[in-house]
Order: structure tokens, then sequence, then C-alpha cells
């Protein structure tokens, strides 16, 4: 034991800055889970474990030169952080939802483009904003306030058109506080607010600018905008306008879903959001032009631009965190020392976390650090094997010469940290997003070199920009491209991309263990052991029981609920009434997390459109194969008329029978699991809705009363006859609204 800690600690000299990270995240939990008591005495208390570990591992003076410090900075990040919380506006004015107020923000959102150019919306459907005063209820008296606000703007509100980072305005709605996450493997949208700053939501239904901003930062945005304008002149409405924006400063407003869609399920999405891979590509792009110039003098000018680039781009986590990286790596070739990947990768993860300690749990976090982790990780491993297709060639006397074998080194090298990342990055949209993309890597090769042609091109442009028409001109050489990377995204995303039920966190964690041991074990045995545990941990992580189960979700706000029929084994469902509301939302995100894949049926009671408002959201991400209404549908039935012109009703004879009397509706689901189940739903004036389900005999009675809470309730068919039925997920109330 004393070996391995020896060798261990010898191993890690090469890497201090591991030892500060190590010290900053043993910080957070000593707050974190201290809960409201901060006291000097509790968070030592849930410290102390990490600063003995850490004695031992890493020994007397490193500990008290890099851990401990690092420790004492976190818990002192934190409790800056904390401390605003508490004298927080929500909490000081005891908010509420749907609590009217008019209040006046700082906008602070880099995506906001002041309305130039016009094609672009200027507002994605999140505002960051600065809260500086506001007024409750129907008082007209302006108090200060502060704190991050996410500010959402009315379709119908023109106030915001032209608005731009730094603008004063005043707006009048209502706040809201952070909904919770419902269901898990979804958006996790707490966390995301978080990473922000923000714990509330105002919902803007009128603006008024008050002030335009200035400074640094409004100049260089209104430059983009500019610059955009007239990158972007000369190409027709189509996807590659709407790309450029999205690939060049990750302002994705003007994406359309269908083209977000097919990035989505190519996984090649982080391609449009702006990230550690533009920011390199910008980084060699610049640094290619810059080849004529002296060493020391193009590796001390080479993080300036890339920071004006950063900046520009709104100095997002990944795109931040490759700044710094591309920093450090430029000093080390600056003062001719050598740099390691892995250090220079826990030295930006240390500062990001100081910086905002909430990033720790925001999924782009961990995204991107764990990515480059296991790219830096695997590339040593597949070099060895590059080098290894290429050893005859170093006795060639013409051993310089791009040979196929060259060649193949590249590709090997290439294809196989994509794959790690692609593994790796696996779990993550497995847990947050429920989605598998098998043809991620394939789609990612394609694109690397159309997007470095795009980058070629965009870093002269910037540079020339003053000349007229060279942008325009270097805009419209760009297009071509763009449009490519568009029928890549489609074409594999045609290829397949399903859902799939979200594996347990400590089984995500299994797998990068086995897939880092398969990647740094040497030793047969060990490599062989992990590769094992990876095979295992893999299967299982799409290994599920599939069982029928009838789920019903009801939103607050609507008095019916959605009842789904699910049968796993064929991933596909049939939906019973999709009210208006959320429901429709919440339906996708349930048939995303339980692995289903179609909808097979959809009926409806009658075309009132508190029974199919949410039809339109509901089929434009899951199209129905059959569409049924039981019931007249009338002229002013608008909803329930489009949606019968765009999906007619089959000859087919329905799987689910539905009979209707007077005081009730019964349905007879005939799908496989349930041939012997019959569900009865009855309104009650006084007790809401009821429902009553039948199976071999035995009935199984829900009460739905009227309220503005959020059900979701997952009910499993038993085998056999049983006294009790057992549900899996049990009735679950989320207070969103208030009564």
């Amino acid at each position: 034991m004393i070996q391995l800690i020896r060798k261990f600690r010898s191993k890690l000299e090469s890497y201090p800055c591991l030892i500060f990270l190590s010290g900053v995240l043993n910080g957070f939990p000593a707050v974190y889970f201290s809960g409201e008591c901060l006291t000097v005495g509790n968070i030592f208390l849930y410290a102390t474990p990490g600063l003995l570990l850490a004695w031992l591992l890493f020994g007397l003076q490193k500990s008290c030169c890099r851990f401990i410090p690092a420790t004492l900075l976190a818990i002192f990040s934190s409790i800056l952080l904390m401390t605003g919380e508490s004298r927080s506006f929500q909490k000081r004015e005891n908010i509420h939802d749907r609590m009217g107020a008019a209040a006046v923000f700082r906008l602070t959102d880099s995506s906001l483009c002041g309305g130039t150019p016009e094609w672009i919306p200027n507002t994605p459907y999140f505002i960051q904003a600065e809260l500086k005063s506001a007024a409750i209820g129907n008082s007209g008296e302006m108090t200060p306030a502060a704190g991050n606000v996410l500010l959402t703007v009315s379709y119908h509100s023109g106030g915001i058109r032209h608005a731009g980072y730094g603008d004063l305005i005043r707006a009048e709605g209502y706040f809201e506080t952070i909904p919770e996450q419902i269901l898990p493997g979804t958006f996790d949208f707490p966390a995301y607010a978080s990473a922000r700053g923000s714990s509330l939501l105002f919902h803007a239904e009128s603006v008024q600018v008050l002030k335009q901003g200035n400074g640094f930062l409004r100049f260089l945005f209104d430059w983009r905008s500019h610059f955009l304008s007239k990158l972007c002149s000369g190409l027709p409405d189509g996807a590659a306008r709407d790309m450029a924006p999205a690939l060049l400063f990750g302002i994705r407003q003007p994406i359309k879903g269908r083209i977000k869609n097919d990035f989505l399920y190519s996984g090649t999405l982080h391609v449009l959001s702006v990230s550690g891979f533009h920011v390199g590509l910008f980084f060699l792009a610049m640094m290619f032009f810059c080849s004529a110039l002296p060493y020391r003098i193009r590796w001390s000018l080479a993080p300036f631009p890339v920071l004006l680039y950063t900046l520009s781009t709104g100095m997002q986590a990944p795109a931040f965190r490759a700044f710094l990286m591309l920093t450090l790596w430029c000093l080390a070739h600056l003062f001719l020392r050598n740099n390691k990947g892995m250090n220079t990768l826990a030295a930006a993860a240390a500062i990001i976390l100081l910086l905002n300690p909430y990033q720790l749990f925001d999924v782009g976090f961990i995204y991107s650090f764990l990515c480059v982790f296991f790219l830096i990780l695997s590339s040593d491993f597949f070099q060895r094997i590059a080098g290894a297709i290429t050893v005859r060639e170093n006795f060639f006397p013409n051993r310089r010469r791009l040979s196929f074998r060259r060649l193949m080194s590249i590709f090997v090298v290439s294809a196989g940290v994509s794959v790690a990342a692609w593994l790796c990055s696996l779990v993550v949209s497995l847990h947050y997003q429920s989605l598998f993309t098998p043809w991620a890597v394939p789609a990612y090769l394609l694109m690397v070199p159309v997007t470095w042609y795009c980058f070629a091109l965009f870093l002269p442009a910037i540079l020339l920009q003053w000349i007229p028409g060279v942008p325009e001109f270097l805009g419209v050489m760009i297009a071509p491209s763009l449009k490519l990377c568009a029928v890549i995204a489609e074409r594999f995303a045609d290829s397949g991309a399903f859902y799939t039920a979200p594996p347990p966190k400590w089984l995500g964690i299994i797998f990068l263990s086995a897939l880092a041991g398969v990647l740094c074990f040497k030793r047969k045995p060990l490599f062989s052991a992990a590769a094992v545990i990876l095979f295992l941990s893999g299967f299982f992580l799409f290994f599920r029981n599939p069982v029928p189960e009838i789920v019903i979700l009801k939103n607050g706000a609507a008095a019916e609920p959605a009842i789904l029929f699910c049968n796993p084994a064929s991933q596909s469902a049939i939906v019973w009434n999709v009210p208006q509301g959320e429901t429709a939302r919440l339906i996708s995100d349930y048939l995303k997390t339980g692995g289903i894949n179609r909808i097979s049926e959809i009926h409806f009671d009658s075309a009132k459109s508190e029974l199919c408002g949410g039809g339109n959201f509901l089929f434009s991400i899951y199209p129905p194969e059959a569409v049924y209404f039981h019931g007249k549908i009338r002229k002013n039935a608008e909803t329930a008329r489009r949606l019968q012109r765009k999906y007619p009703e089959p000859v087919s004879r329905p799987l689910l029978k539905l009979s209707r009397e007077k005081n009730y509706v019964e349905v007879i689901p005939r799908i496989a699991g349930m041939e012997q189940v019959k569900l009865r739903k009855i309104i009650s004036p006084d007790k809401g809705i009821i429902l009553e389900i039948t199976h071999s005999g035995q009935t199984l009675r829900r009460e739905y009363p009227f309220s503005n809470k959020i059900t979701v309730e997952r009910i499993t068919l038993p085998a056999q006859r049983k006294a009790e039925w057992k549900s899996l997920l049990s009735t679950e109330i989320h207070p969103e609204f208030p009564r």
C-alpha cells in the first residue's frame, strides 16, 4: 500500500493543478452539505475527511501548498454566493408564483443582437438580465432590488426588438419561481438557471427601453451584428444564412426547429453552440496566418485575438475553458516549458468553479470537461496504435513523405479520440436527455474539415472587413460548406437516433471509470478487467425489463388528464387526449424518458380545445401513425379541423376501443400485455376526475381533484392477480402554480 502511494505521488509531480482542482472540489461539499448553518465549525467538519485523505495521498507539503488553500478559496467563494442569495430580492419580498409586478432590468445576455441583422430574432427564449428595482402588486413605488433573473418576453411585445446588451429596460408582467424538474432524464431547468445565477423568472408582457447600454462589451457585440450583416448579406433565406451566426458566434435564434433536430439526432448539436471546438478552430486558423511571424512574437500575441473572439461569443463555460487552456499552452511555448494537457484542463476547471460554483451542476460544464478529459486521456493510447502502424516507415529513406500508412495513422488517432469522447458523452446524453445517437462519430468526422474550411475563411473576413465587398464575397464562399453541414446532419439523423430510459448515476460512473481504465492500464490483467467491466456496464446502460404500463399525466392548468398506454417491448404508445397547456410537453418528456419512440394512435374524446389543444406541439415532435376524433367536429373547432386535415382518420380498426355514456367514458386497449384492461373515466363536480382501472377482475381507483398542480403517476400491470397493484412511481405533486 505504501509503495502504491509513493508511486502515485511520483506520477502526480507532473500534474500540480490536479491537486489544486481536487482541493476546490473538496471545498464545495463543506458548504452545500452544511445547509443554512454557515458556522466555521461545521464547514471545516465537512472538509476534514478530504483534508486527511489529501495528506495521506499527496503528502503534507503538497497539501499545505495546494490542496488546503484551494479548499479555503472554494469555501470562501461559496459563502459569498450563498450570503448574496440570503439577501436576494426573492427571499426579501417572499416572491411566489405569478406575482404581478413592474421591474427595471439591465440586459446581460450576450445573444442579443439589437435588431441587426433584421432577419435574426433578437432574443432567445430565456434572456439573462440583472434586476435593478421592482414594484410588487399594485404598488407604483419602485424599490431597489438585486439579483439575476431569466426574462421571457411576450410575442406581441415589440419594445425588445432593438434592445441590446447593457440596455436598461422597464418591463411589466409577473414573477415566477424556478419550477422543479418533473421527470428525471429531461432538461434540468433548475441546474440551467443556477449555473447562470438565476433563481427567478419574469414573464414580461410589455417592455420599454429606458437607456441604451455602453461599454466595451456593447461595442464588441454591436460590431458582431454589423459584421454578420455584411457577411450574410449575399446569402438567400435558407439553412446557410441561419447557421452562420450559430456556427461562428453561437447565436442560435435563427436556427429552425427542423435543422436543430437534425443536428440533435445526428449527435452534432455542439457544432451549433460555441465550445472549445470553435475556439480551437479559430486559434488554428489564426496561427496559420501568423506562421510567418517569429516564434516568440507568434505565441505571445496569440491569446489576445482568441480572448476577443471568446468575448464576442458570450464567454460561455466551454469557450472560456478553451481560452484558458490555449492561454496556458501559449505561455508554455513562450517560456519554452513542457505543458501537459491534463494539467491545463484541471487549472481551467478550477478557475471556472471558483468564479461560479454552480457551474459544477451545469450539464454544459460536465459535458465539455468530460469530453476534453477523455480526448486527452485517449490521445496517448491511440498514438501508440498509430505508431505501430507506421513503425516500418521509420527505416525508409523517404520516411517523411505522406503515404497510405501515415494517412491510416492519422485516421486512427482522429477516429479513436472521437470514439472515446463519444463514449463519455453517451453517459451524459443518456442521463440528461435519454437520447442515443449511434452515428455521432462519423457525422462529426465529416463535419470537421467542412467547419475548418469555414473558419479558414472566417478569419480573413474579419481582417479584411474594411475592404468593400470582401466580407460579402467570403460569405458566399462559406455558404456551400454550411449547406453541406446541414445535409450531413440530415442524412445521419435519418439513419437513426432513439430515446431510452435514463440509466442510474452509479452505472454511468462505473462505465466512465472502466473506460478510463481501458485507456490508462498497460498491464494485461488490469486492461482485460477494465474491458470486461466496460462491456458489462455498457450493456446494462440500455438493458431494461419491458413492462406494460398506464401513465396519467395531468397539468395543473388542464382539468382533463392525458392517459398513455405504453408498450415498451415495441417502443410504442397509445395516447388518450392531449389537453392544452403544458400537458403536451409532459407527454413528450415522458415518452423520451421511457424509451418510447413512436405513437401508434392518438384518441380524442371530442374536438374541444380542452382535450386536443396540445396536439400541434406533440405532433411536431412525435408524428402519430393514426388520429381518431370520437365526436362531431364543429365548424368553429379550428384546432381539431387542422389536425384532422393533416392526419386523416384511417379506415383500419383502431387499437383502442372507446365507448361513451352519459356520465363516463370507457376505453379498452388492444395491445400486448393489456388484453384484460378496462379504464373508465368519470367526471365528478365535487371530486374532479375519477379513473377506475380494471384488470383481471380487480379495480384500482384514482381521484384527481381540480387543482393547479402537476400529477405524474405510472401504474404497472401485475403479471398475476394481486390484492394491490404496485406503482413504480408514486403520485408526485409539484406545486408549479398556486391554487
